[in-house]
């Protein structure tokens, strides 16, 4: 095996042999560059530990500069000498997971452990289709600033999922340190600028909410007289379980998955409301004004004997979509790409505009998760919430049947019942 001072030169024309070559290097004792069958040039050190012979490789040229690797085969021989074996730290690096084996850990061992279907499913939706492609092959320990950077700037021109794909990376790195995979504070993601949003928050004005009325209560119609053959070309045929669940969407301000997966064990009509017990911000209760209970009185004549209060088409199945049956209402009713999650928003501005209720009070009544107005309104009691909850069922059931009959003083009525009750007792 040759030995002689290795120079950039002295590598590049080395050629492959038959078996593995070892060419020694005589400025650093027990530093060598092996060229292999087939062609790669790999620098080795050579040392021992506690008479234990150990000959781990550096790295390949030319990745790895001369100087470099011997620069590094000096410290290890060194640590050898010190009684330390550096091949160890080797060892490790090479065990250390790259950034796809670390995703498949994430999805088992965080994912589906502490999140629920539809994050989960939209978690592996991003590391299927950005993470793995772009970082899968680079160790979770090695992957910097700059790959991160690179990635998140790639999708520059849809700021929403470059943002999500952001904090999905940040929440992974930041297990990984929980994990001792990197070290503490080492979180590649922290100095990586989100993309301003264009704001995705849209209400229906009282209008819009009339005309939506309408168009509900023309589907219903055309539900019951489906079969005859004077139904006119544009009418809207949806099932009465959707148009259910649109209703219910406005008049309770519930996000779309408590409404479709909702079932009739968690109503109760004879104190007002319904328990969520796996709601997004944890278990709570949805207090309900009239129009909510108009709608679930109704369903109730006609529930049958299925679970939910939206039921499928398949038995024993709740709503599992309704994208279709709303994009054929909202095209009717005039309203443009408004998301079902803006009937939501629209209840929340009527609460605020129309029932004059202050923000805390809405955000009791929607359920909000953030902690800093939780603690405003914690204290609220049930009737409180029940009062609020009538005011905005009164402004949305006004707008909804605008022109129509009266509408009901919910509170007078009462009053009134309480009156002729006593004047009967």
């Amino acid at each position: 095996m040759p030995t002689l001072r290795l120079s950039d030169q002295y590598i590049r024309g080395l050629k492959a042999g038959e078996k593995d070559m070892i060419h020694w290097d005589t400025l650093e004792k027990g530093f060598a560059v092996k060229v292999t069958p087939a062609g790669r040039k790999v620098f080795l050190a050579f040392f021992r530990v506690k008479g234990v012979q150990r000959k781990p490789s550096i790295g390949e040229y030319p990745a790895y500069e001369l100087s470099k690797a011997r620069g590094i085969a000096h410290e290890w021989i060194m640590a050898a000498k010190r009684g330390e074996d550096p091949s160890l730290a080797k060892q490790e690096e090479r065990r250390a997971p790259t950034m796809a084996e670390f995703c498949d850990r994430y999805i088992a061992e965080y994912c589906e452990v502490r999140k629920k279907s539809r994050s989960i499913a939209e978690d592996k939706r991003y590391i299927a289709g950005w993470i793995k492609p772009k970082l899968g092959k680079r160790k979770l320990a090695d992957t910097g600033r700059r790959e991160i950077q690179a990635l998140h700037s790639s999708l520059s021109d849809t700021p929403y999922q470059a943002n999500r794909l952001r904090a999905l990376l940040s929440r992974m790195f930041s297990w990984a340190e929980e994990l001792g995979l990197r070290p503490d504070h080492s979180n590649p993601v922290l100095h990586v600028q989100r993309y301003a949003e264009m704001s995705r928050e849209r209400y229906l004005d009282p209008d819009e909410v009339q005309a939506l009325g309408k168009v509900l209560d023309e589907a219903e119609a055309v539900w019951r007289q489906r079969r005859d053959d004077d139904l006119k070309d544009d009418a809207v045929i949806v099932s009465p379980s959707a148009i259910r669940a649109v209703r219910l969407l406005l008049a309770t301000g519930c996000r779309v998955q408590e409404i479709l997966r909702l079932p009739w064990s968690a109503v109760d009509l004879e104190s007002r409301t319904i328990v969520l017990a796996d709601a997004k911000a944890g278990g709570r209760t949805v207090f309900l004004n009239e129009l909510a209970l108009g709608i679930l009185r109704a369903a109730e004549k006609e529930r049958g004997d299925s679970p939910w209060v939206c039921p499928g088409w398949r038995n024993g199945e709740c709503l599992k979509d309704i994208q279709r049956p709303w994009q054929a209402i909202r095209m009717a009713a005039g309203i443009g790409k408004t998301r079902l999650h803006d009937l939501r928003h629209t209840h929340a501005s009527f609460a605020v505009s129309k029932a004059n209720l202050s923000l805390p009070q809405t955000g009791a009544l929607l359920g909000h998760k953030t902690a800093q107005v939780t603690m405003k309104y914690a204290h609220l009691q049930p009737d409180m919430m029940r009062t609020a909850s009538d005011k905005v069922g009164q402004a949305l059931e006004q707008a909804l049947r605008q022109g129509g009959a009266e509408i009901v003083d919910v509170a007078a009525e009462r009053k009134s019942e309480g009156k002729t009750a006593k004047k009967g007792a």
